[in-house]
C-alpha cells in the first residue's frame, strides 16, 4: 500500500478547481486526490478511502461520514469538513476511533449574519408579496400604504437563539437598525460583553414570548434537535417572524408551515430545511410570505476564500505530523 498521503473528498468539486484553491498549502504532485459523485453510496465511499490520509467532507450535506467508513480507512488521520456544520459525521465513532474532526469555525458568520438581515428587511417590508404583485401588473400602493402591513426592524424586539460567531454577527449588524436585541445561549456572557454588543439575555421562554423576530442560530444536536416545536411556535408572539439559518433539524417544518397558514406568525426565513432539498410536496408550498434559500446562507466567494485557507492550513499542518486546528471532538 502506498506512503503517500490521499485525500478523498465528498464534495464533488473540479479537481482542477480543488487544486487550484488549495496548492498554495498542498503539494499534489505529493498528495493523491480523488473526488467522488455527489451521489457515492456508503460501499463506494468505504472502497475509495481504503489508502486514504484524509477525508474531505461534503459541504453540502448529503453525504455521511458513517462508522464503516472510518473502519474502512485505517490510514486516517482527520475527517476535514469545508464547512462550520458536521452532523452528518458520526462523532461518536470518531471519538472511539481516535479521529480527530475538523470545521471551518466562524468562517461563514459574516456571509450568514447578512443572510438574516436580509430576510429580516425582506419580510418586514413585504419585499417578495410586493414584487410579485406589481410584476403581475397590481398596484398595491395604497392597500401597502394604509393597511399597516410594512413594518420597521426599528423598535422591534429582535431574539437571537444561539449567540455564538453568527448570532453575534447578526446582533451587530442588527443594532444599527435599532431593535431591542435579546439574546439565549447555554452560557450568559459577561455582563460588560452583552453591554458592548447591546444585547439582553433572556430565559429560552421568555426569548420567545417576546421577538417580533426571533432568529435561530445553534448547531444541531441531540440537545437542539426539534427545538422550535409545535409548543415553541404556539409560545411566540402573534404575528412574530421566525429565520432558521442554522440546520433543519432545529425547527419543526411542519408546524411553521401551519402557524403561517393560520396567520399566527406573518412570516419566515428559511435557509435549511428538515428534509432536503425541497421538492413540489413541500410543506411550504403555497404559503404566503416565506423566503427560502438553498442552504446558500454561508457561501459567500469571500467564505469560500476563508474556508478553503482554514482547510488547506490545516491539512498541510497534519501532513507535516502536526496537530489540526478547529478539531470539534476528542475533548
Amino acid at each position: 500500500m502506498s506512503t503517500r498521503e490521499k485525500i478523498v473528498s465528498l464534495t464533488p468539486l473540479e479537481p482542477d478547481f480543488f487544486k487550484a484553491n488549495f496548492g498554495r498549502w498542498i503539494d499534489f504532485q505529493e498528495v493523491d486526490l480523488a473526488i467522488l459523485p455527489g451521489d457515492a453510496s456508503e460501499e463506494q465511499v468505504c472502497e475509495a478511502v481504503a489508502d486514504a490520509t484524509v477525508i474531505f467532507g461534503d459541504g453540502r450535506h448529503f453525504i455521511p461520514v458513517t462508522r464503516r467508513i472510518m473502519e474502512a480507512a485505517p490510514r486516517l488521520k482527520i475527517i476535514q469538513m469545508p464547512s462550520v456544520g458536521y452532523d452528518e459525521v458520526d462523532l461518536k465513532a470518531a471519538d472511539e476511533l481516535g479521529i480527530p474532526v475538523a470545521n471551518t469555525q466562524g468562517c461563514n458568520a459574516p456571509s450568514v449574519a447578512e443572510h438574516a438581515i436580509m430576510f429580516m428587511l425582506v419580510l418586514l417590508k413585504r419585499g417578495l408579496l410586493n414584487h410579485e404583485a406589481t410584476l403581475r401588473g397590481e398596484w398595491p400602493q395604497m392597500d401597502i400604504a394604509v393597511g399597516g402591513k410594512v413594518l420597521e426592524l426599528g423598535g422591534k424586539t429582535l431574539g437571537i437563539l444561539g449567540l455564538g460567531a453568527i448570532g453575534t454577527e447578526v446582533a451587530k449588524r442588527a443594532r444599527v437598525f435599532g431593535p431591542q436585541i435579546i439574546y439565549n445561549k447555554r452560557s450568559r456572557l459577561p455582563e460588560d460583553e452583552e453591554k458592548r454588543l447591546g444585547v439582553e439575555y433572556a430565559g429560552f421562554d421568555e426569548l420567545l414570548q417576546l421577538s417580533d423576530i426571533l432568529s435561530v442560530h445553534v448547531p444541531l444536536t441531540p440537545e437542539t434537535w426539534g427545538m422550535i416545536g409545535r409548543e415553541e411556535i404556539a409560545m411566540m408572539k402573534p404575528g412574530a417572524i421566525l429565520l432558521n439559518l442554522a440546520r433543519g433539524g432545529v425547527v419543526d417544518d411542519a408546524a411553521l408551515a401551519e402557524a403561517l397558514r393560520e396567520g399566527r406568525l406573518s412570516g419566515a426565513g428559511l435557509d435549511v430545511f428538515q428534509d432536503e432539498p425541497l421538492g413540489p410536496g413541500s410543506v411550504f408550498v403555497g404559503v404566503e410570505n416565506v423566503m427560502t434559500s438553498p442552504h446558500v446562507s454561508g457561501a459567500s466567494k469571500e467564505t469560500m476564500g476563508r474556508g478553503f485557507k482554514m482547510c488547506g492550513e490545516n491539512l498541510a499542518r497534519v501532513f507535516r505530523g502536526e496537530d489540526p486546528e478547529y478539531v470539534v471532538n476528542l475533548k
